[in-house]
């Protein structure tokens, strides 16, 4: 049997690729042409990792772990596009690979540590300060995964101890809520995303008192003296502000949950971005087209290209962006949407008459 289809290229390969497998699983002898021309191909290239077994199972990327984690390699001064969603299915968002950040808090980060000397380079230094205490690796990277990361606020912390595992070579995960007082009333976190307005009105009512209430006396005083600081200087400050609601919003979350429980879970997709951040880190290499391991898999089972005038099943692909974050989710979407339309094609094969 031949069937033709016509769709955008990931739309395309990906359910050529997954009728072809299925047909071989059941002896069925199944020949798939895709209409159009291989080299009109639009490239998405990494470095990238994305959580998605239906792109694993199609030989794209590299393969992470017995799951369906996978990763793109890329120029090494490149930032790192992640998703934090199952398949790639939603927002993606960029991690600092440079020392540079990307994120406005950990962008700000890197440039008040580098300040000479003078209160800038004071505060930057006693975040890295404080991750050191509650043994998290001083890495840009994972503070970008956290505070970029669609999650809520208590997922995020989740996503910060898994990851945080993985960078320290996956010993155990700092237990960040193990650091809090245990017993005593639970103060209400701060709104989530958090305003600069927001962070200095909670120093001026008391609720961010309430919050350092749940912190070790050891900690608590140069905890409220670097928040105190940096009020000062947030609202002339544009990068102080951004550190400022940056280190709240992971703070104050952990601070309202009690010390007995424990973080929920992020998510199979997330955890697995987690986990596999290292070697998503260390991927670094010659910028490869994404769609090339799906081209081979493709070209492996016998599929061809073939001219644009001939009936196909139409997959009604849609067009790819050009933003690279926004043309990665396009190419995750498009694959996901294909493994849909494989199982359809698969059952109109096997029973016509359905």
């Amino acid at each position: 049997m031949i069937v033709a289809l016509r769709g955008s290229s990931p739309q395309a390969l990906v359910a050529a690729v997954l009728l072809m497998s299925r047909g071989r699983q059941f002896a069925q002898r199944i020949e798939v042409h895709i209409v159009g021309d291989p080299a009109e191909i639009s490239p998405v290239f990494g470095p990238a990792v994305v959580y998605s077994p239906v792109l694993a199972s199609c030989g794209v990327g590299q393969r992470c772990g017995k799951q369906g984690l996978i990763i793109f390699p890329g120029p090494a001064d490149a930032p790192l596009m992640v998703s934090v969603d199952v398949d790639g299915c939603g927002p993606w968002f960029r991690v600092d690979r440079a020392g540079r950040g990307e994120h406005p808090a950990t962008a700000a980060l890197a440039r008040l540590c580098r300040e000479a000397s003078g209160e800038r380079r004071a505060l930057g230094q006693g975040v890295c300060r404080a991750m050191d205490a509650r043994g998290l690796p001083v890495e840009l990277s994972l503070l970008d995964l956290c505070l970029n990361a669609p999650l809520a606020p208590l997922e995020r912390a989740a996503l910060l101890q898994r990851a945080a595992a993985g960078l320290l070579g996956g010993a155990r995960e700092p237990a960040l809520q193990h650091a809090l007082l245990p017993g005593g009333p639970l103060p209400d976190p701060l709104p989530s995303p958090l305003a600069l307005e927001d962070a200095l009105a909670s120093i001026e009512d008391g609720r961010l008192e309430a919050i350092l209430a749940r912190l070790p006396t050891t900690t608590r005083p140069a905890t409220r003296s670097w928040l105190q600081r940096a009020a000062r200087l947030a609202e002339a400050d544009v990068e102080v502000a951004a550190l400022l609601t940056g280190a709240l919003s992971l703070l104050t979350p952990l601070c309202a949950l009690p010390r007995e429980v424990a973080l929920p879970s992020a998510g199979p997709a997330a955890e697995a971005v987690a986990r596999g951040l290292p070697a998503a880190l260390g991927a670094i290499g010659e910028a490869q087209a994404a769609h090339e391991g799906l081209l081979a898999t493709f070209r492996l089972f016998g599929g061809r290209f073939v001219e644009d005038d001939r009936p196909a099943v139409d997959l009604a692909g849609a067009p790819p962006p050009a933003d690279p974050l926004e043309r990665w989710r396009w190419f995750a979407e498009q694959a996901k949407s294909a493994a849909v339309e494989a199982d359809r094609l698969w059952r109109h094969v096997v029973d016509p008459e359905a």
